[in-house]
This record gives C-alpha cells, sequence and structure tokens, in this order.
C-alpha cells in the first residue's frame, strides 16, 4: 500500500506452505511441501524511506520411502525472507520496524503412539545471516533430536509470531539487508510414525511492516462448528480461501492485508443418518453392501436325540482327526441305536508305543441344528481329549481330566447339511490310560430368529465418515437403548448409528488387574474418562493407561486424539452388553450365537455386570463376525482366517485387536481378533490394539459425502 509523499512505502510478502502426509508406513513419510509463488516486489522512489520485503521461494520438497527408511536421515525444506531498508536520498539513517509471521492455519499431526516419549515430529528453525539460530518465544523451549534443534511445531496452530517489531536501520544512503531463513524439518524417529498419514498441514509465512490482529486472520464462522455448516458457498475479497469438508472450517491460502469472506451456508438440516443408511438396504456400497441381518437361534431345551443316521456310522484309526488315511477299528466305538449315545473302550486301541486318533464317522440324515452332549471318565493323563469336527474343520477339543470324570457337557455344533458329517475322535497319548468316552447328538426343534441389525458387510464398504477431525467408519444401525440423563437408566430406544475409529489409538491393556468385568476395567475408564473428556480427567491418566499389566506404561495422551469438545454432544451414553460365549453351554463357535451370547445374562462370568450404559466401548466380537459377506463366509463357518472369511472383512486390519466381548468359562479371559484374522481369547492384562466404538445420537444427520475414503459422509446435529 503507497503512503503520503516523505512517508514510508511498505510492501508485504506472503508465502503459503501445504505439507500433505500420505502414505506412512514403517518410519516413512511421503509428504509434500508446497504453496503458491511467494511475491518479490520492489518500489522505487527517492522522496521516501523504502522498506520492501521478500521471500525467495516456496518450501517444497517430497519425502520417499527410500528417504525415510528406518535408521535413516530427516527431510527439510527452507525459505528466505529479507527485509531491505534503503534511505532516501535527503537523509542520512532511518530505522524502521517489522514483523515476521508463521501462521499454521491448520496442523492436525499429533505425537505418533510408538513415540512415547513426544519427540518432536515437526521442527521449525529460524536463522539470522550469520546462521545463527534465533531464540523464539511463544513456541516453548529449544529441543534437540536426530541432529536438529529448534522448536517444536508438532500439533502446533494458529499465528506464531517469529520478529516482534524488530528494528532495522540504514545510514549513508545505503541500503540494509537482513536475511531470515525459516526451516521445516519432518523428523524420522525410527518408529511407527502412522498416526500421522493422511493429514494436511496449511500453513504460511508472512513478512510485514505492520503487526497483524489475529482478528484479521480468524473469519467469523461462529456456531458453524455446532451447526455443521453443509456445502457453504464462499465470496471473498483479498483472500483466496477454500471450504474444507472434512474439518468444517474455512481454510486460507492467501491473504494479501486484511482479508474478508462471506459464507453462505446451506440451511438445510440434511438427512437423519440412521435413516438414510437403512434405505441403503441391499445396495452395492463399494466394496460391500448394507445387509440387513437375521440371525437364527437354536433352543435345545427340547431337542431330540439322534438315533437314525443317513448312512451306518463308521469307525476308524490314524494318526490325525481329520486325516483321510484310514484304518478300520470297528470295535473301539460302540453305538446303541435305543439311547443314541456312543461309548468309546480304550482296551481295544490296537496301536501302542505313540499317540493315535480313534474315530467315530456318522453322516447326519436330516440338515438341521445339532449339539453334541459328552461324557470323559478320569484319566491318567490329561493329553488324553475329544476332538469334534465338522467334515475337516475342527470344532473343539476337549482336554480330560486327572482328578475327576467329567459330567456331561453340551456343546452347540451349529448347522450341518444333508451332505455334512461329524468326526468325534478320541485322542490316545501314547503310553497312557485313555479314559472312557460317551456322546450323543441332539436335533433342535425349535429355531427361532433374532434382528441383529443393519451392518456394512464386504472387503471395503463405502461407510467412511468425517468424526472427531478423524476418519471413522459405520458399523451399522441398531435398535438401542439409551440414557438421556446419564443415571444409568433407559430413557429411550430407537436406531442408533454405530461408528469405529478407522485406525487404532495404540496397544493397551484390557484390564491392568487382569479381570475380565469390562466395568471394573482399566480400560473402561480410559475411553470413558480420559480419552471422552481430556480436559476434565487428564489427573488420573496414570491409574489407567497402561499397555501391558501394570508394568508397561502406554502413551496415553488424548489432547489431540482423543473425543473433541465440538463432537461430544453427538455421542450418546448407550447401553452396551457385556457377555460372551465361553461358558458352558454358551461355546459353539457360531457366528448367530456370539450375538446371543453378548446378550444373555446366563452367559456372563459368575458375578460380573451383564450390561452397562457408557459413552466409549469397543467392538463386539459379534461386530467383527458379521463384517464380511454370508454369500463370502458362511454364518456356520469356524475357520474364519482364511481369504473368504477375515479376508473380506472390512473390520479385519491385519493386527491383534481387543473386542469388548468377555470369554465367560473364567475370569480373565477376553475375546480378541489376531493377526491372521481368526478370533480367540487371551488374558485381559495382556496388550492389544484398541479402536474406539461409540453410538451417535438419533440427532445427526448426514450432510454431503458419499461414503468413500476420499469423499466420507460429513455429519452435523
Amino acid at each position: 500500500m503507497t503512503k503520503d509523499k516523505n512517508k514510508t512505502l511498505t510492501i508485504v510478502a506472503i508465502i503459503v506452505i501445504v505439507i500433505t502426509l500420505i502414505g506412512m508406513t514403517y518410519a516413512y513419510f511421503a509428504p509434500q511441501m508446497g504453496g503458491s509463488t511467494s511475491k518479490n516486489t520492489t518500489v522505487t522512489s527517492n522522496t521516501t524511506d523504502l522498506l520492501t520485503f521478500s521471500i525467495n521461494r516456496d518450501i517444497s520438497f517430497t519425502v520417499t520411502q527410500n528417504d525415510f527408511q528406518e535408521n535413516g536421515t530427516n527431510k527439510s525444506g527452507d525459505a528466505t525472507a529479507t527485509a531491505t531498508l534503503t534511505p532516501n536520498n535527503k537523509t542520512e539513517a532511518a530505522t524502521m520496524n517489522y514483523y515476521l509471521y508463521l501462521n499454521l492455519q491448520s496442523n492436525p499431526t499429533v505425537y505418533s503412539e510408538a513415540n512415547t516419549n513426544e519427540d518432536p515430529e515437526l521442527m521449525l528453525q529460524v536463522f539470522d545471516g550469520s546462521n545463527q539460530l534465533v531464540t523464539l518465544t511463544g513456541l516453548g523451549t529449544q529441543k534437540t533430536i536426530k541432529g536438529v534443534t529448534g522448536y517444536d511445531i508438532t500439533g502446533v496452530s494458529g499465528l506464531k509470531t517469529l520478529l516482534n517489531n524488530h528494528a532495522i536501520s540504514a545510514s549513508n544512503n545505503t541500503a540494509t539487508i537482513e536475511n531470515w531463513r525459516i526451516v521445516i524439518t519432518l523428523i524420522n524417529l525410527d518408529v511407527n510414525q502412522n498416526d500421522n498419514t493422511g493429514k494436511t498441514i496449511s500453513a504460511e509465512i508472512i513478512i510485514r511492516q505492520d503487526e497483524i490482529d489475529e482478528s484479521d486472520l480468524i473469519l467469523n464462522v461462529a456456531n458453524l462448528t455446532e451447526n455443521r455448516c453443509n456445502q457453504p458457498t464462499i465470496s471473498c475479497n483479498g483472500v483466496t480461501s477454500l471450504w474444507n469438508n472434512k474439518l468444517n472450517q474455512l481454510e486460507i491460502s492467501s491473504l494479501e492485508d486484511v482479508g474478508s469472506c462471506n459464507i453462505n451456508c446451506n440451511t438445510s438440516s440434511g438427512t437423519p443418518l440412521n435413516t438414510y443408511i437403512i434405505s441403503l438396504l441391499g445396495t452395492n456400497q463399494g466394496n460391500g453392501m448394507v445387509v440387513h441381518e437375521i440371525g437364527t437361534l437354536a433352543d435345545y431345551t427340547n431337542a431330540s436325540v439322534v438315533k437314525n443316521y443317513g448312512a451306518t456310522p463308521e469307525f476308524y484309526m490314524n494318526s490325525s482327526y481329520d486325516n483321510i488315511t484310514q484304518t478300520a477299528v470297528d470295535s473301539y466305538w460302540t453305538f446303541n441305536s435305543s439311547t443314541g449315545v456312543f461309548t468309546s473302550d480304550p482296551s481295544k486301541m490296537t496301536v501302542s508305543g505313540y499317540s493315535a486318533y480313534y474315530h467315530a464317522y456318522v453322516k447326519l440324515a436330516e440338515a438341521g441344528y445339532y449339539q453334541i452332549c459328552y461324557t470323559i471318565s478320569q484319566s491318567s493323563n490329561f493329553l488324553n481329549k475329544l476332538f469334534i469336527a465338522r467334515n475337516t474343520e475342527g470344532l473343539n477339543s476337549i482336554n480330560s481330566s486327572t482328578s475327576a470324570q467329567i459330567g456331561e457337557t453340551c456343546y452347540e455344533l451349529g448347522y450341518f447339511s444333508s451332505t455334512d458329517y461329524l468326526n468325534v475322535s478320541e485322542f490316545g497319548y501314547s503310553g497312557t490310560s485313555s479314559p472312557v468316552m460317551t456322546f450323543r447328538l441332539e436335533k433342535s426343534n425349535n429355531i427361532s430368529q433374532m434382528d441383529t441389525g443393519y451392518r456394512y458387510e464386504g472387503k471395503n464398504p463405502n461407510n467412511y465418515l468425517m468424526f472427531n477431525n478423524e476418519l471413522w467408519r459405520i458399523i451399522g444401525v441398531f435398535s438401542t437403548e439409551y440414557d438421556t440423563n446419564n443415571d444409568g437408566i433407559t430413557d429411550a430406544t430407537t436406531n442408533l448409528v454405530k461408528i469405529i475409529r478407522e485406525s487404532s489409538i495404540g496397544g493397551l491393556t484390557w484390564n491392568k488387574t487382569s479381570g475380565n468385568d469390562w466395568s471394573n476395567s482399566s480400560l473402561y475408564h480410559l475411553l470413558n474418562e480420559q480419552y471422552y473428556d481430556w480436559n476434565n480427567n487428564k489427573e488420573n491418566i496414570g491409574e489407567y493407561c497402561y499397555g501391558s499389566s501394570t508394568i508397561s506404561p502406554s502413551h496415553c495422551n488424548y489432547t489431540v486424539k482423543g473425543i473433541q469438545d465440538e463432537y461430544r454432544n453427538m455421542i450418546v451414553n448407550a447401553k452396551w452388553y457385556l457377555g460372551g460365549g465361553g461358558k458352558s453351554g454358551y461355546n459353539g463357535k457360531i457366528i448367530d450365537n456370539y450375538y446371543n451370547y453378548e446378550r444373555d445374562i446366563n452367559a456372563i462370568y459368575t458375578g460380573m455386570s451383564p450390561s452397562i450404559f457408557q459413552h466409549i466401548g469397543l467392538m463386539y466380537l459379534s461386530d467383527y463376525l458379521y463384517g464380511v459377506l454370508e454369500s463370502d463366509c458362511a454364518r456356520t463357518s469356524i475357520l474364519y482366517s482364511n481369504e473368504n472369511c477375515s479376508g473380506k472383512d472390512w473390520l479385519y486390519k491385519g493386527q491383534k485387536e481387543w473386542t469388548i466381548s468377555q470369554y465367560s468359562s473364567g475370569p480373565f479371559l477376553v475375546w480378541f481378533v489376531d493377526n491372521s484374522g481368526d478370533y480367540s481369547n487371551y488374558n485381559a492384562n495382556d496388550g492389544s490394539n484398541v479402536r474406539p466404538v461409540l453410538n451417535l445420537s438419533p440427532s445427526v444427520n448426514k450432510l454431503s459425502g458419499t461414503g468413500t475414503i476420499t469423499d466420507p459422509y460429513i455429519i452435523g446435529i
């Protein structure tokens, strides 16, 4: 801008910095930094002192995986801001002042979960013309990491003053030139920095004479966060800007001086998200679809004992429970057709000196739902076992007891077609006396159905949405009780949308004291206190944040990755069920059963809570098992770690991950998904990945988006 004659002429110089972090794997970044062309302006006049500013280039660099391999180097970009004061030809000396700013408009970087010491991941340095590091204020103390000494700007945003009313002087008609080199460095920490994948940092360097009032850079968008401005139209003067639908904010990419924008919001409230998802029923959504899942439940209260089979039972011996090479052993198992009971006779073992399997091979005459009821006499070695298989698919193995007999116990086998066969084997351990075993089969006469919700199923459905300034995914819509008064009493029941965070918040213990009662677990407290509302609960973080048991503290700072204030009112205090398979009578590995077990008060370990009202939880085991289309993986399948089951389940992340469901045979075990995609149980004080799950308010609306990873649903309330 031009001043009156004999006044000072100043030029403002600005460049834009954009850093995009994409495709990071172990100890890798793949960012790009760049922006618009910097402005270099010179104005000449012999009647004014002339103060000009310039910036020599954009900060721009690309980091590849080769650059950021383990034990690799950092990657930096720099630009030099120059102030030049030229006194006019009528004065011998001139002194003026100016400002240098870094405006971090958007900086969603975080300290990676593996970065437990919170070492800097994004660093700022400013050097003067003598290449001396400038001491800055307002950015904490200088830190040194990986050979870089400077200021940690990981997650830092807003206007930062690098030079404050800095004086520049010139005399004897000679111009004074001051150079300031600004360096931004991505630090290679040689740890997993995946938490910063897919994030964009927007910033600009500004050098000017006038001090910036921060209100110049903050446009009036009051209540837009709460009311979710839907696809606004923008008209700006002096500003180049873009509306970011993901973050629901106006992003300034070029500011000449003081800008102004008019934002016109779409006043439409959108479509209720729960209703919208249900409307997608039966349609393809990317590589998947929305399915109304109806589960089948078999009741064995008045089941019929099977006495007639589709073919005469066969008896044989070999070295494996599923080995097709057979040696007939007619006398080992006997079948009583009047009672339907098979009984083993260990004295008829024909092989000594090594272990062997003695099989009863039966084919069922009718398709249906079956259970097996068995007994095992006291054994001289617990390694003597009963194996149960459908075709060649192992369903269960039961060790014998050396202290007492195992009384009649029933195990649900699930659905058998008329072409399936059951293979029941007694494993005789070498050199020991095997116990007597009996079994019979029972067919359910009472089959009912249960509504297990509207679910996204398939390998990669379009179920992405932006929540908490992060990518989350929609599990489905479920009829759910919730509490509006936070008093633990159901106030309403309606269709709620359940969502899961796309990435893990880190490896955490389910419960540091090893008990599998979720309502008293350390992870329950961590998620519903510190993660849900960090500012009001961070003082107690040390009581609940553990990576494994009580001896390996984990990193749990939820300033950035915890639930942010503007999203908390979208979460309801919903009822969650805490049961799970494993307890006697609740131990058939059938997908439909798990949904029922989780809700059955009898499928809870003695004395533990069957349900709880909470804001944040984990996925149920049944959520994971229903994540694949039934056309790819039958609901009766047991071998889940294969290409057609876990390989086509969008909830499988290739990592060990906790569920909320207890393994109810005892007080210590919890169901989890293992690295292979199968599911099993482990001690609650072990460490596994945690992905928070929550229920959205029925008032949450879909505003825009198609649900893809690049165009996620934008929601509002």
